[in-house]
């Protein structure tokens, strides 16, 4: 099986895998007797096996794992190699960016990898520039051929557009982009920090080329839209970056105020590049359904944000000197020096400045409502699980996501119903991804908050 080229013999490899699994259960139901403590079927297996290893630091000694864990290991790797058998036919982009919420096990993510791209070819048909094809297509709705004609129609200048230059940057991003998604949290949202400066350089680099350009008549709204159509993506990882940092458990009591806060505002911009995208999709096409769904689910995302920033504030010492150096280490991947010689200001740049007067403003709004932001966010989330499927490979992994978030809004119900209210707010509000929502606290009855003072992890992202 691991032999095999998943694009030539599909159809061989289900049959081994069926066979595997068919061993595999048979294995489960009959199992062997525990080794005796003496038995020399304990040398199997080295536990001091890291010694071979030339290292400088003390070695772990290996666990055998349970017999139990052992057969679930497997399944889960079979299982994966099942979905390695059904993603190897599927020819867009949406599905290979769907797994990463999704797939269970890590150590044979090269697999999926090489399966996408071996360093050569798509999908193991397709030259690199596929991805830019499908890029335009699944994100404006319009295949790259007619836009890049139109593009030249209306170019004004001697020299061509850069078509070349683009499809090469778009191949750098996309492509390692989609790859991220198999790897493990941490590992993804380094992979994800990295690729927004590649993100940008290609935003800077579309926005000159549209500026070029006699977007005077109606296919010229078109491409007006394709610098939103590279920064929708852009923004996305971004809220992605931020997000995960929760996941990690990597922000202090004091740094998730400023966590919600960016994350709101990342999604505002979100919102506003796929609506502008949206009226120059054609309607009924996948395309639009999706930039329709994907409004919703942000302004729920949007609503919680402001909620728990406008709550969370409370925890705060509002020291401004200790406040801004957690914001510079904690977002250092916002500035580098590479940004300066970018020519285009970056749209998604954190700004701690904004910050402690966004805090006294919220506070201030007598007519802003914790409670009630977290209760339409639950109401838009149960109209998108009632909206008819339209969606793809991972359509019950999204649903069940939206469940995961709705059960979120259900545990943050009892939030303060007025700013004045925020402050005498006295609940334990915990954040565990283990237990809970992966980005979002629960409430709890017990009294203030007791992870006030509860430092990050070690690792800064």
């Amino acid at each position: 099986m691991l032999g095999l080229d998943v694009h030539k013999d599909p159809h061989k490899l289900q049959i081994l895998l069926s066979t595997a699994k068919q061993h595999l259960t048979t294995i489960r139901n009959s199992p062997s007797p525990e080794p005796s403590p003496t038995s020399p079927a304990h040398l199997a297996f080295d536990p001091h096996l890291a010694r071979l290893l030339t290292c400088s630091v003390p070695l772990r000694i290996l666990d055998i794992p349970h017999i139990i864990d052992t057969w679930d290991s497997l399944t889960r790797f079979l299982d994966d190699w099942v979905e390695i058998g059904k993603l190897s036919s599927a020819q867009n982009l949406a599905t290979w960016e769907g797994p990463s919420k999704v797939i269970h096990a890590v150590p044979h993510q090269p697999i999926f990898e090489l399966t996408f791209y071996d360093g050569l070819l798509v999908l193991h048909d397709f030259m690199p520039s596929w991805v830019v094809e499908r890029f335009f297509l699944e994100t404006m709705g319009i295949r790259y051929n007619i836009l890049s004609q139109a593009i030249r129609e209306r170019w004004k200048g001697d020299d061509g557009p850069p078509f070349a230059e683009m499809e090469r940057h778009f191949t750098k991003v996309i492509t390692p982009q989609l790859q991220s998604h198999w790897n493990n949290v941490p590992r993804r949202r380094r992979s994800l920090a990295k690729l927004l400066l590649p993100w940008h350089k290609l935003y800077d680099l579309v926005v000159e080329m549209t500026g070029r350009l006699d977007t005077t008549d109606e296919t010229g709204l078109i491409l007006r839209q394709i610098p939103n159509a590279v920064l929708s993506w852009r923004l996305a990882d971004i809220r992605e970056v931020i997000f995960s940092g929760f996941q990690l458990d990597l922000y202090t009591s004091e740094e998730r105020a400023f966590a919600y806060l960016f994350s709101a505002q990342t999604i505002e911009k979100h919102i506003s590049c796929l609506e502008q995208l949206s009226g120059v999709v054609p309607a009924g096409t996948p395309t639009k359904m999706e930039i329709n769904f994907n409004v919703q689910y942000l302004t729920a995302l949007q609503l919680i944000s402001m909620a728990l920033f406008s709550v969370v504030t409370r925890l705060m010492s509002f020291e401004p000197q200790r406040l801004e150096l957690n914001f510079i280490r904690r977002y250092k991947w916002a500035f580098l020096p590479e940004y300066d010689s970018i020519a285009t200001r970056d749209a998604a740049c954190p700004e701690f400045s904004s910050f402690l007067p966004a805090c006294k403003e919220i506070l201030d709004d007598i007519y802003f409502s914790p409670s009630d932001n977290i209760r339409l966010a639950r109401k838009i989330l149960s109209d998108l699980i009632m909206q008819p499927s339209h969606t793809n490979y991972w359509y019950s992994e999204r649903i069940k996501f939206i469940r995961d978030t709705i059960r979120a809004c259900d545990s943050l119900d009892a939030l303060p119903s007025t700013t004045a209210g925020i402050r005498a707010f006295d609940r334990l509000l915990l954040w565990d991804p283990t237990l809970n929502h992966p980005w979002f606290p629960t409430l709890s009855s017990q009294g203030a908050d007791k992870r006030r003072r509860q430092p990050a992890r070690p690792n800064v992202g």
